[in-house]
């Protein structure tokens, strides 16, 4: 099952990316700001962490990623750096098109997080692997929570065992909370 981004959200990240990042190629810019005009052509664009096996996909990276190619467009086997080519593609196809921008912190980006989706195409093991971390940091988080909740009500033991009825009233409206009870 596909997660639909808005237009809005994808248009938001592009905006922020041409802000914050400098862009070498003027042409890459100029693809990038021909993005942000149109609603159906965003939709059909899916930003990726990977592009490997999709289709169709443009591989973008800032200037601060020198050691990367700064545009590749791919069709098929078909790879090329001539914006053009992806432009027309974009124009005159109805195909969906993979994007991965590679800039500084992009694994930290709050408005880059909000568009990123899963890459289809990809090996099974990277698919695996983001799952597995996304059940390990909620079996993290279950276990932090139970563990937690389990020394508050040993505390609250310890506060009727003392008398101390303010630490009693300010442990179990902090239980409450993590009860989910506010």
């Amino acid at each position: 099952m596909t997660v639909r981004i808005e237009p809005e959200q994808k248009r938001y990240f592009l905006k922020k990316l041409l802000m914050t990042y400098e862009i070498d190629h003027r042409e890459t810019v100029w693809l990038l700001n021909y993005l942000l005009t149109d609603d159906a052509l965003l939709d059909r664009i899916h930003f990726v962490n990977d592009v490997t096996n999709c289709p169709q996909s443009i591989e973008l990276a800032t200037f601060e990623m020198e050691w990367l190619e700064p545009f590749l467009y791919r069709k098929g086997r078909v790879e090329t750096t001539d914006a053009d080519r992806a432009f027309h593609a974009l124009r005159l196809t109805e195909e969906p098109m993979y994007v991965a921008i590679h800039f500084p912190n992009r694994q930290v980006d709050s408005s880059y997080a909000a568009v990123e989706v899963d890459n289809p195409f990809a090996p099974r093991s990277l698919v695996t692997e983001r799952w597995n971390e996304q059940t390990a940091r909620t079996m993290y988080e279950d276990v932090w929570k139970a563990q937690t909740v389990e020394r508050v009500k040993r505390l609250i033991d310890e506060a009727l065992d003392r008398r101390d009825f303010e630490a009693l009233h300010t442990l179990q409206q902090q239980l409450q909370r993590l009860q989910g009870g506010d």
